[in-house]
């Protein structure tokens, strides 16, 4: 959820630690980290009211932004209605998941009520990111990418977001990478578009996961043989009509060296007198190949 930037990332959304215990790894981990001080954000939830709303469909903290306005009213000079429709448009709220409105009635006249979402949870984060950033990127990424926010939420999820420290990505790596380095090294690729893209919505002013090395990744160098290339061609064409594309296909992809979903969607018209020329679905890059 977008609060008002980092102004109200407030209330009583509770201070959680990173639950390391949750890590879906054959040996269950048992840490947990003791939680960051927040007096500034209890003080705040004193002096400005925490109510709930439905956002979204679940019940979820929000601010009055009359209250949050009175707030700040020494350090406004210009009115409610005013102030609120400059926040929104300067933010990019949108109705409905960062503010709602309610019709009121003011000393008998109509009036509108507005409020504010406080800035939430990490598993609110990675929940706006599946739903609007991950959708629109190549579908086996996004396939990879559920599984993967599923555990940074079983991990993080209670955690606010402007409480993570580079610490907290840095013990992930380690713990996670004790049974899978390299998928703990996506997992944090994943964490920190998450924080790039909470940026730019307002949510938190910095993210956590630059400048934490990621673990040591050793870079494949098998390579198969023209040998066992020819085996598995033979074996594919003995077994039916569907293995002789098989065949096909494979022998494609060793001489094209491209992913099989793009060899899988090549068309008559991408095979021209200067080489097939390959459109990759996950960059969308064009690749003649000669």
């Amino acid at each position: 959820m977008v609060g008002c930037a980092a102004n109200i990332t407030a209330a009583k959304a509770a201070n959680m630690p990173a639950d390391f215990s949750r890590l879906e790894a054959p040996d269950r981990l048992h840490i947990a980290d003791g939680q960051l001080p927040s007096k500034e954000l209890k003080i705040m939830s004193n002096i400005i009211p925490v109510v709930s709303r439905i956002f979204r469909g679940k019940p979820t903290q929000a601010v009055n932004a009359k209250n949050f306005y009175s707030f700040l009213s020494k350090s406004q000079s210009t009115r409610f209605n005013d102030w609120i429709t400059r926040r929104i448009s300067e933010y990019g709220f949108v109705e409905g998941d960062d503010y709602l409105t309610e019709e009121s009635q003011t000393k008998g006249r109509p009036g509108t009520e507005y409020y504010l979402t406080i800035a939430g949870t990490i598993s609110d984060l990675i929940e706006r990111y599946m739903k609007e950033v991950s959708p629109k990127k190549a579908p086996k990424t996004h396939k990879d990418e559920i599984s993967s926010a599923k555990l940074l939420n079983n991990v993080f999820g209670k955690m606010n977001p402007a409480d993570i420290r580079p610490a907290h990505v840095a013990k992930y790596l380690d713990k996670r990478g004790e049974s899978a380095p390299i998928r703990a090294n996506r997992e944090k690729s994943l964490l920190s578009h998450m924080f790039s893209m909470a940026m730019r919505w307002g949510i938190v002013d910095s993210n956590p996961c630059k400048g934490v090395a990621r673990n040591k990744e050793t870079p494949r160098n098998r390579f198969v043989t023209d040998t066992e290339l020819e085996c598995f061609r033979g074996f594919a064409k003995s077994r039916s009509e569907t293995g002789i594309l098989l065949a096909e296909v494979a022998r494609l992809a060793y001489l094209t060296g491209q992913r099989r979903g793009d060899l899988l969607r090549l068309r008559l018209d991408q095979i021209t007198d200067d080489g097939i020329l390959i459109i990759q679905g996950k960059t969308s890059a064009k690749v003649l190949i000669q």
